[in-house]
């Protein structure tokens, strides 16, 4: 902290260096913290960082920390995101927020101790769900890829003169307009199967949905019983298993709702 000043550019800088150092240092136990550290020592000074993924069944939507929407709202738009889940601290530590949560944790720290030192986002990360793991083809893949080179024509990283000459530049598109209204990761409901058996869905990932709709029954073999599991949320039915067989307990979608309700560990609670 003493060796941050008045100059924010200079800042990121320092603290850059700063997350460097550290990574070199962290000696890890295992396999899985090595991988984490391969990622991080690759992202970890990037002004943006997108994680693509994908879901079982799903939408195409995008986590992202509060400090980081304005920067990457453009994203959304870009890539039409059908729902966007916004929390300031998820929870469990996932990699985009390893990444951007250092940079608002140290400007609160420094605001706490009365220091006026400028201290950007140096770094807007998110995880994308590109849909699910069956929504495989060229056509999906074309517009996913169109989306995040017209996102990154928006940021101007992209060098135009490589592939035009320089008079032969044309004007930026337009972006899109938001598909959805972002919602807060808090007021996400994850739908838990009652008993074992067969999993019956009544809606489909994309469909707006009231508080105590059906989403799903899980029919039990056993006793010849079927249990409806309905929401307990209004709100955009974003995700869903792949299985169709399922334990007592198990996880079988979520629903985006508008209206925080969780605290503590928000992803997958």
């Amino acid at each position: 902290l003493p060796l941050l000043g008045p100059d924010s550019a200079t800042n990121v800088k320092l603290v850059r260096t700063a997350i460097q150092r550290f990574l070199q240092e962290w000696v890890v136990q295992t396999e899985l913290q090595s991988l984490r550290k391969i990622l991080l020592g690759l992202s970890f000074d990037s002004d943006y960082m997108v994680d693509l993924h994908c879901d079982c069944e799903g939408i195409l939507h995008l986590y992202c920390e509060e400090s980081c929407w304005a920067q990457l709202e453009p994203l959304a738009q870009c890539l039409q995101a059908q729902t966007v889940l916004l929390a300031k601290n998820s929870g469990g530590g996932p990699l985009d927020e390893c990444l951007s949560g250092v940079w608002w944790k140290l400007a609160e720290a420094l605001a706490k101790k009365g220091l006026a030192h400028p201290l950007p986002q140096g770094c807007n990360s998110t995880t994308v769900e590109l849909r699910g793991e069956a929504d495989v083809t060229h056509d999906f893949a074309q517009q996913d890829a169109n989306a995040l080179i017209q996102f990154m024509n928006h940021l101007g990283v992209l060098d135009a003169s490589a592939s035009a000459p320089a008079t032969a530049h044309p004007p930026l598109s337009p972006l899109p307009s938001l598909a959805c209204k972002a919602t807060p990761l808090a007021g996400s409901e994850t739908l838990y199967a009652p008993c074992p058996g067969a999993v019956v869905f009544a809606v489909n990932t994309g469909q707006t949905l009231r508080a105590g709709d059906v989403v799903a029954e899980i029919i039990d073999p056993i006793n010849q019983q079927s249990y409806p599991v309905c929401t307990q949320v209004t709100g955009v039915f974003y995700a869903r298993i792949r299985d169709r067989y399922v334990t007592t307990g198990c996880e079988i979608g979520k629903v985006a709702g508008s209206v925080a309700f969780k605290t503590g560990l928000l992803l997958g609670a």
